[in-house]
């Protein structure tokens, strides 16, 4: 009967492919047909074709089995079976047992990969590898129930040392051997946490590699994805590593029960939206994007980066050499070399001829003399000369590690819904990578997201110009706050802007309590309430905006007096200057 369904299944593709294939994915379904297209449609577009899938129903009573056959011509292999099972660890095993791949991987009926390209990428990572490798962990991209990108997660870094602590390995985008299962099979006794159960079994020391390449896309829900049903899943979690690991602490399982009794207690309490408000409350917490208290308007979608994407980096400079050069000896020292520069001069003829000729000859650039001094008309100069995907600002007194572009692109390629990111700083050559991004909200960037550490995708920002009436510059109103209205008006586009903590950026750090120029404070005062107005900011935003710097004294001291007054009293004018102005 199976070699008669098998026969069916590849008839219109004359016969049974007998040649193995490098991947087998497996899905599990059960009255899919309102979701299983998505997942059907991204293998279809794969540019790798060493593939097939099997789709192991679970007696659908919808068209999940009849949809899933119409793929049979646009798939290079489509084993379909469909009969009674006992869950999804049940339906695993009975696809496993016909998998013909040396690799599988198991998706969800409503996951997908994450481009055309991923198994192709995939391939590459999994090709080489030698016998003793067992698992190979990637990335994912969670979505919301709406399919709006919420985070990427990514597996641990130590996963085998930090198992006992729950799943460290994102299952929808980590890669089994095959020969796993000869001994080993998923166990029916778990509704959700079979999976963690057969990694505990299986996983060491040395038997896996890990990539940060995205390889798939999950929406939130499901049995093990709700707020309201994922307290199932920790206990059994919490049963499965006291058996395997009996000495180890379990705080984070612990803490994930306990969030669970809490949300499923305000959910008998208070109902089920004040239960999924509570779980976003709870992630917001930890500085990442809400789930499931709201619907939310979808992102642009971008359009793919080349696989080598050029990055224009617009310098705008005024009198400066020594720190131009210290900049340029960086750009030299990149390990992502596709950059070009383009630099508005704002010296005298020849003034900058001696530096710009310490660049490397193979980085192109573009070298315009502006008699008009200002730093927001030379970067709107710069603007319409840039042919790169990726653009950014980078002061002509700070400098880059030598990973800075090569970090940048790969996150703008790992995180692919993001139109900008923006990243930190620090005075000094410490790498601190970490490889973490998560969605900013408006009122992040007021602290963080300066000019030097943003990075945009083109695409994002056409069309978008710098306020003239902001930034330094002869005549300029407000003295500050360009960088920030230029990210403003991205974020008014609905494009999604991401943050990280990885430090990218050097800057020297300004001397906040020296005695301050009162004329200046005042100018970055002004720049501060001219785009909280522009923007439309609550009045209770603006408020905090002036009572900020106060609030400096508590953690900084005394010493911090002299420029917290003086911010506070140049802010406060700034409040009622831009108010009489409108």
């Amino acid at each position: 009967m199976l070699l008669k369904n098998m026969i069916q299944n590849f008839g219109r593709r004359g016969g049974i492919v007998l040649n193995k294939p490098f991947f087998s994915i497996i899905t599990a379904t059960l009255n899919s047909e309102a979701v299983i297209s998505a997942l059907l449609d991204s293998l279809a577009l794969q540019t790798c074709r060493d593939f097939e899938v099997i789709i192991q129903d679970g007696a659908s009573v919808d068209s999940t089995v009849l949809l899933a056959k119409t793929y049979d011509s646009r798939l290079p292999a489509i084993l379909i079976e469909s009969e009674r099972d006992t869950g999804i660890y049940d339906a695993w095993n009975k696809a496993i047992k016909r998998a013909r791949g040396e690799w599988i991987l198991f998706l969800g009926a409503d996951d997908c990969l994450y481009s055309p390209s991923s198994l192709k990428s995939a391939k590459k990572v999994l090709f080489p590898l030698g016998g003793e490798i067992s698992y190979a962990g990637f990335s994912l991209l969670l979505t919301t129930a709406e399919d709006i990108p919420a985070e990427t997660c990514r597996p641990s870094a130590r996963p085998y040392e930090e198992l006992a602590g729950g799943m460290s390995l994102p299952h929808p985008a980590l890669f089994h051997r095959k020969r796993l299962f000869s001994e080993n099979m998923f166990s029916t006794d778990y509704a959700v946490s079979g999976d963690y159960d057969f990694l505990c079994r299986t996983l060491s020391k040395d038997n896996y590699t890990l990539s940060d390449m995205v390889l798939c896309r999950m929406r939130a829900g499901g049995v093990s994805g709700s707020p309201l049903t994922m307290l199932r899943g920790e206990l059994e979690s919490l049963s499965i590593s006291c058996r395997h690991f009996p000495g180890a602490l379990r705080g984070k399982i612990y803490t994930r029960i306990c969030r669970s009794y809490l949300i499923r207690g305000v959910n008998a309490l208070l109902g089920g939206q004040a239960a999924f408000t509570l779980a976003d409350m709870l992630r917001k917490s930890k500085g990442k994007t809400a789930l499931w208290s709201g619907k939310q308007d979808a992102y642009p979608t971008l359009h793919a980066l080349p696989e080598q994407p050029l990055v224009s980096l617009l310098i705008v400079t005024l009198g400066r050499k020594e720190p131009l050069h210290r900049l340029f000896s960086s750009l030299n020292r990149q390990t992502y070399q596709n950059i070009e520069i383009l630099i508005a001069d704002q010296n005298p003829p020849g003034f900058l001829d001696d530096v710009i000729r310490t660049l490397d000859e193979r980085i192109p650039v573009k070298h315009l003399l502006l008699q008009e001094k200002g730093l927001s008309q030379a970067r709107n100069a710069l603007l319409p000369l840039a042919n790169g995907n990726i653009i950014a600002f980078p002061d002509d007194d700070c400098w880059y590690l030598p990973e800075t572009l090569e970090r940048i692109t790969n996150l703008f390629a790992h995180e692919a819904h993001l139109g900008a990111i923006y990243s930190a700083w620090r005075d000094s050559d410490i790498q601190c990578f970490n490889n973490q991004v998560h969605l900013s909200g408006v009122s992040n960037i007021f602290r963080k997201a300066c000019s030097i550490v943003q990075f945009y995708r083109r695409e994002a920002t056409n069309g978008i110009y710098f306020d003239t009436t902001l930034g330094v510059g002869a005549g300029t109103p407000y003295g500050a706050g360009e960088d920030t209205d230029f990210l403003l008006q991205v974020f008014e586009r609905g494009v999604a802007v991401g943050r990280t903590d990885d430090v990218l950026v050097c800057h020297p750090v300004p001397e906040h309590h020296a005695p301050m120029v009162e004329s200046s404070v005042y100018s970055y005062a002004l720049g501060r309430m001219r785009i909280l107005h522009k923007h439309n900011f609550s009045f209770w935003f603006v408020m905090v905006n002036i009572l900020y710097p106060l609030s400096r004294i508590l953690y900084e001291g005394l010493k911090a007096w002299p420029y917290c007054k003086a911010m506070f009293l140049g802010l406060l004018r700034g409040f009622f200057a831009v108010r009489k102005a409108r």
